[in-house]
C-alpha cells in the first residue's frame, strides 16, 4: 500500500506564530490533517504519543537544539540536508520536489466549485483558530500560487461576522485528506471549549483532530460565533428530528477555564439535542496494531525471489491517479510493504520487530528513501511517488537479536549447535519444520544413530516409525499406521537424512563392511585383509543376510542430532503461538558474551513483532534443567525488559515429565515473575512457558497442543500461564501487594 508520510510536528515552547508555521507546512502537505504536533516544553511522552499513531518521522519547525536532537534520533529522522526538507520550497524546476507529496496535487479529483480558500483578518481575535481550524495556504509558495488560489472559492471568516456558508465545501486542511480512510483507533466526536488564543488550547484541538477525533471548536467568549457552527455540526450527526429520543453521546471537553464548567449557550444547545452535557473528554490512542491508521485503496500484491547472495526484494508499488504527468519528482510519499509469506532462508528475515533502532538496518538497496522504518510485518520506505518499486531489505536474525537487545558492551553470536540445527531444519523441509514434532521421525533418526556401525534393515526402520507414532497420523492425513509409518522412513530417505548400505562379508576372512552405493562394483578388495573378490558369488551365498540396510548419513553427529531434535520440536510449538508476522523469526543457539553474563539459550524467538515479544529458551533432551540455566535465563529476560521490550522464559524437554527439584526451580521462579509490559492494560505476570515431551509431541490440530489452550488468543502470558498448570501444578494466581506499575504476585500450587 502507498498512503502518506505520516509527520510529527516538533515544537519547543511555540508562539502563536510558530503555530502558524507548523499549520502551514501541515497544509501544504498530504496527510497533513493527520499530522500530530508535539510540544518538547510540555511532552515529556513524545515517544508513546508518536508510536501510537504510527508516525513515521519527525519534524522540527521550530530550528532549537532540543528540537533538532529530537528529529535526528534514530527511527525518527528524515534523511536529507535543509534544502531537502519534508517541506522544503521547490527548485527552480519544480518538476523536482525533494520534499512530502503536496496535498494540491488531489486538486483535479475534487468536485468542481468545491474547493475553497478561506480568509481573515490578522488581527481577528479568532485568527490563530480559525489557521488551527481551516488550515492556511502560504501565499508565498509559488505552486500554491499556480494550483491552489486559482482553482479556489475566497470565503471570508470574521469573529463579528455571521458564519459563512460552506457545507460541503473542501477546505485547505480538508484537502489534505484525500483519499485518506483513517482507521487508527477512535478518540472520539465531539465538542473542544477553547481560549482560542492560547497556543496550548489550539495545538490540543490540532492534535485531537490528528488523532482522527471529530472535533469541533467552541471559542470560549465568542457564543455568537461558536453556537450556529456548533449547531450546524450537530444537525450534520442527527440529521432527523424525529430521532432525538434517542440516547446520544459525545465528547466534551473544557480546558484552560477558571471552571470545568461549559458555556450556558452551549449546555442549552447539547440539551436541544437531546445531548447530556457532561460527557467525558477526549481519550487518546494508546495505539496501533497491524494495518497503519492512514489507509488508502492504493495497494498491489507482490512477489519475489532472492538468490541466496541477495538481502533485499524488490516490491511493486501501485501508481497514484493524477491528471498530472510527472516527469520528474512530484514529492515523497510512504510506502507500507507486508509481507504475508517468507521462504528466504534461516539466514535473512523479511520481518523485523517494530523497534525504531532497527531503521538503519532497512536502508533499501539504491539508499535513496529519506526515511525508513520496520512494522513488525514488514517496513516503511519513503520514496517518490513517481516510483513504481521499492527494494526492501532482508535482515539476519543475529542483526535483528543484537539490536533488540542495545547493549553496546555485549557481542553476539550463533553457536555451532545453533548452526546445526538451523541446517537440519532445512534438510528436514523448512527453516521451521514440523517433523520434529513427529515422535516416529524423532524415533527412527535416534535409533539409526545408535546403529551407525551396523545399519538397520529396512522392515525395522518401519516397526520403530509405526511402534513411536504417537498421536499420528493425525485427522487430516486419513492414512493407516503402517502407511504413516511408511511415509515418515520414505521421507527421510528422500531428504537424505537415511542412506541405504549393503553388508558385504569377505569370503576369506569373513570380516563384514558396509558399502555405499557409490562404491559398489563389480570386484571388490577386503579393507581388512585385502582379499580380491567378486560381488555377485557372495551375495549369492549370503542370500537374504545381504539385505540393504540404512543408517544415518555421515555428516550427522549423533550428539548434535540428540541435542537438537528438542530444539526444532521447540521451534515447530513456537511457530504456532506467535502472533502478527506469519513466518517465526528466530536464532537457535544465541551466544551473548558480556560483563554481567556469558550464556548460550537454545532457542531465541520473535513470537510478536508488532508489539515486540522475545521468548529464550533452555531446551533439553533427557538432561535436568538446573539453577545455571535459570539464572541466566533471567539475567538475559532482565537485559530486554531494560529496553522495553516483552521477554518470556521458556524450558522446554522431551521428557514426559520434569524431577521434583526442576519443577521447584521453576516454580520460584514464577514466584519472581515479573509483570508483562504490553498487555492492553492488564496485569499479568511474565511466568516461564513450560513444556515437556507431550507439549512437543502433538499434532497442530489436537486439542492437547499447547496453542489451544484457555485464552490462547491473549498470546504468550496465556500460553505460559496454561504451560505452568499442566506441567508445575498451577492452581492460581493473584496480586500480592504493590501498585499497578510495580505489582507483586503470589502462586498457589497442587500438592500430591
Amino acid at each position: 500500500m502507498v498512503r502518506p508520510a505520516r509527520v510529527g510536528i516538533v515544537l519547543d515552547g511555540p508562539s502563536l506564530t510558530d503555530l502558524a508555521s507548523a499549520v502551514r507546512a501541515a497544509s501544504s502537505a498530504w496527510g497533513g490533517m493527520y499530522y500530530p504536533i508535539i510540544d518538547l516544553a510540555r511532552q515529556d511522552d513524545w515517544r508513546r504519543t508518536m508510536e501510537a499513531l504510527a508516525v513515521d518521522f519527525l519534524w522540527p519547525i521550530m530550528e532549537t537544539p532540543a528540537a533538532e536532537e529530537i528529529a535526528r534520533q534514530v527511527g525518527w529522522t528524515w534523511r536529507g540536508a535543509k534544502q531537502f526538507g519534508a517541506f522544503a520550497p521547490p527548485e527552480a524546476d519544480s518538476s523536482i520536489l525533494h520534499r512530502v507529496l503536496r496535498a494540491d496535487e488531489w486538486i483535479p479529483t475534487l468536485a468542481p466549485d468545491s474547493l475553497i480558500a478561506p480568509n481573515w483578518a490578522d488581527d481577528d481575535p479568532l485568527a490563530a483558530l480559525f489557521s488551527t481550524w481551516l488550515g492556511r495556504i502560504d501565499d508565498s509558495d509559488i505552486l500554491s500560487s499556480e494550483r491552489y488560489l486559482p482553482t479556489a472559492r475566497q470565503v471570508s471568516f470574521a469573529s463579528s461576522e455571521p458564519l459563512p456558508s460552506f457545507t460541503g465545501s473542501v477546505t485547505p486542511i480538508r484537502l489534505t485528506a484525500s483519499q485518506i480512510d483513517y482507521q487508527g483507533e477512535t478518540v472520539g466526536s465531539g465538542v473542544l471549549v477553547i481560549d482560542p488564543g492560547n497556543v496550548q488550547n489550539l495545538i490540543r484541538f490540532w492534535n485531537i483532530r490528528a488523532a482522527g477525533g471529530g472535533v469541533i471548536p467552541w471559542p470560549r467568549g465568542h457564543d455568537g460565533f461558536a453556537e450556529p457552527l456548533v449547531r450546524q455540526w450537530l444537525e450534520s450527526l442527527y440529521p432527523a428530528a424525529a430521532e432525538r429520543t434517542r440516547e446520544r453521546y459525545i465528547n466534551l471537553e473544557v480546558i484552560d477555564s477558571e471552571s470545568d464548567e461549559s458555556p450556558e449557550l452551549l449546555r442549552s444547545l447539547l440539551n436541544e439535542f437531546g445531548i447530556d452535557s457532561t460527557t467525558a473528554s477526549f481519550a487518546y490512542p494508546h495505539g496501533w496494531y497491524n494495518r497503519h491508521p492512514l489507509m488508502t485503496e492504493y495497494v498491489v500484491d507482490f512477489s519475489s525471489t532472492a538468490s541466496n547472495e541477495d538481502w533485499s526484494i524488490t516490491a511493486s508499488t501501485p501508481s497514484l491517479p493524477f491528471a498530472r504527468k510527472w516527469d520528474g519528482w512530484p514529492g515523497v510519499i510512504a510506502a507500507e510493504v507486508g509481507i504475508y509469506r517468507d521462504e528466504t532462508g534461516p539466514d535473512r528475515a523479511a520481518y523485523a520487530p517494530r523497534l525504531r533502532r532497527i531503521s538503519d538496518f532497512i536502508v533499501n538497496a539504491d539508499n535513496m528513501s529519506p526515511f525508513q522504518r520496520a512494522t513488525g510485518e514488514g517496513a516503511v520506505y519513503g520514496l517518490q511517488a513517481s516510483t513504481k518499486s521499492v527494494n526492501v531489505a532482508l535482515l539476519h536474525p543475529l542483526d535483528i537479536f543484537s539490536t533488540m537487545f542495545n547493549k553496546d558492551d555485549a557481542t553476539f553470536d550463533q553457536s555451532d549447535d545453533g548452526r546445526f540445527s538451523t541446517r537440519l531444519a532445512e534438510t528436514l523441509g523448512a527453516t521451521i519444520t514440523t517433523a520434529a514434532t513427529q515422535p516416529a521421525v524423532r524415533a527412527v533418526l535416534m535409533e539409526t544413530s545408535e546403529h551407525s556401525e551396523a545399519g538397520i534393515s529396512f522392515p525395522h526402520l518401519l516397526q520403530i516409525a509405526e511402534r513411536e507414532r504417537g498421536m499420528w497420523p493425525d485427522i487430516f492425513q486419513r492414512t493407516t499406521p503402517k502407511d504413516y509409518a511408511r511415509q515418515v522412513v520414505m521421507w527421510l530417505l528422500d531428504r537424505n537424512l537415511l542412506r541405504p548400505v549393503l553388508p558385504v562379508k569377505c569370503p576369506k576372512c569373513r570380516n563384514e563392511s558396509l558399502l555405499d552405493p557409490d562404491s559398489i562394483s563389480h570386484t571388490l578388495i577386503c579393507e581388512f585383509c585385502s582379499w580380491r573378490f567378486t560381488l555377485g558369488v557372495t551375495l549369492g551365498r549370503e542370500g537374504r543376510r545381504a539385505d540393504w540396510r540404512y543408517r544415518l548419513s555421515g555428516h550427522v553427529a549423533k550428539s548434535k542430532l540428540k541435542a537438537a531434535l528438542p530444539v526444532l520440536a521447540t521451534n515447530a510449538v513456537l511457530s504456532a503461538i506467535k502472533r502478527s508476522n506469519p513466518s517465526l523469526t528466530k536464532l537457535d543457539g544465541l551466544l551473548i558474551k558480556s560483563k554481567d553474563l556469558e550464556a548460550e539459550f537454545d532457542v531465541a524467538a520473535i513470537v510478536d513483532s508488532t508489539n515486540p515479544t522475545v521468548v529464550l529458551g533452555e531446551v533439553k533432551n533427557s538432561n535436568k534443567i538446573n539453577a545455571q540455566d535459570i539464572a541466566n535465563l533471567t539475567a538475559a529476560q532482565a537485559m530486554l525488559r531494560s529496553v522495553n521490550i516483552d521477554c518470556y522464559i521458556l524450558v522446554a524437554t522431551l521428557k514426559q515429565q520434569l524431577a521434583s527439584e526442576e519443577i521447584s526451580l521453576l516454580r520460584e521462579l514464577c514466584e519472581r515473575a515479573p509483570q508483562v509490559l504490553h498487555s492492553d492494560g492488564l496485569i499479568l505476570p511474565a511466568v516461564p512457558i513450560v513444556w515437556t515431551g507431550s507439549d512437543l509431541s502433538v499434532p497442530w490440530s489436537s486439542e492437547q497442543h499447547p496453542w489451544r489452550g484457555e485464552d490462547h488468543w491473549q498470546g504468550a502470558s496465556s500460553i505460559a500461564l496454561n504451560s505452568c498448570k499442566k506441567n508445575l501444578a498451577l492452581d492460581a494466581w493473584g496480586m500480592a501487594g504493590g501498585g499497578p506499575s510495580d505489582p507483586r504476585f503470589a502462586f498457589a500450587w497442587q500438592t500430591d
